[in-house]
């Protein structure tokens, strides 16, 4: 039996994505060579993106309408194509993304805070000048600040990203994050997460850039288990080939051994608990 059997890979971006160029096929085909029990396309829709507005914009419309022709051809009874959408989380844009939901149908919906103040962490103009502590607090407590105006998604996306690359600025021991940085903060995040019934998902993603643990960390996992929260979603956060279902053996181990049973699968908005 496949060590992928019964996991589904939630988080997963193809050639609709900005910042893909891989046919939807070969993140299918990929998916099941694996033996995975089925997948959740989630491209981008960040929308105000600086510089580069449309980049990841999509076309929703033609995104929908081609993938649901896709899936119906490639799903199968061992193999489920579910298709969602990793919705960018900015204040100016709350009531736009409140409106495409009002307008489109979605499976799964990811939040995911990528800019803070117009800046993606992802490059390093946004650490100069400052502490790794001073970029890890504006980072969360924006975090923060934007789920509450804004949470209509069902999982929030790499809760730390940050931390993936933050350590290629400052090193990986002095961007080491911790819980007992901002423990108030971080347990208010997941306070919040726990009464809205909203996931926490477990993004494999930042290991194919060096990270020994998913995003967010075991550590901040364990915390969020130990207050409460129980509702997890497991994505690669693939945009190759190479990293579909990324790790997913070795941290569905770690995570039944912190007391998780299974990830949440979301079809039509609804969550359902699927065991590992």
């Amino acid at each position: 039996m496949s060590a992928y059997k019964n996991l589904f890979d939630t988080h997963l971006h193809t050639e609709w994505s900005g910042d893909s160029s891989t046919p939807v096929l070969d993140q299918i085909n990929r998916a099941k060579e694996l033996g995975l029990s089925g997948i959740t396309i989630t491209d981008h829709m960040d929308l105000d993106f600086p510089e580069t507005p449309d980049r990841f914009k999509l076309d929703l419309p033609n995104y929908l309408s081609t993938l649901k022709k896709i899936a119906l051809q490639e799903s199968s009874p061992d193999f489920e194509i579910l298709i969602g959408m990793e919705l960018g989380l900015q204040p100016q844009c709350v009531d736009d993304n409140h409106s495409l939901l009002r307008n489109y149908n979605f499976d799964y919906i990811i939040g995911s805070l990528h800019l803070i103040d117009g800046m993606d962490p992802y490059y390093d103009s946004f650490y100069e000048g400052k502490s790794v502590t001073w970029c890890y607090e504006t980072y969360f407590t924006s975090l923060l600040a934007n789920i509450k105006q804004f949470s209509d998604f069902d999982s929030l996306g790499h809760m730390d990203y940050i931390a993936r690359y933050a350590k290629r600025f400052y090193g990986e021991e002095e961007a080491r994050l911790s819980y007992s940085m901002f423990p108030e903060l971080f347990d208010e995040i997941f306070h919040f997460l726990i009464r809205r019934n909203i996931s926490l998902e477990v993004n494999t993603g930042g290991m194919q850039h060096g990270l020994p643990e998913p995003n967010p960390s075991y550590e901040l996992l364990q915390r969020y288990y130990d207050l409460g929260g129980r509702m997890i979603t497991l994505g690669a956060d693939s945009h190759t080939t190479a990293h579909v279902g990324l790790n997913f053996p070795g941290v569905v181990s770690d995570l039944k051994k912190i007391g998780f049973k299974g990830q949440m699968i979301y079809r039509r908005r609804n969550a359902e608990f699927n065991p590992f």
